[in-house]
């Protein structure tokens, strides 16, 4: 299992959001700690990626 981080900046915006969208990304979120490159994902050449809400 992995652990996933997010930034001060993303997790502010993250609970800016409704309760039922929120709980959708956690969802995501929590099952790309389990599986990093779930089917249907393609792996990236670069190793770092990171997501941010603008």
């Amino acid at each position: 299992m992995y652990q996933v981080e997010l930034t001060k900046g993303a997790l502010k915006q993250l609970n800016k959001l409704p309760k039922n969208i929120k709980e959708r990304i956690d969802a995501k979120i929590l099952d790309l700690a389990i599986e990093t490159r779930p089917n249907g994902v393609k792996k990236f050449k670069v190793m770092t990626i990171l997501i941010g809400f603008e």
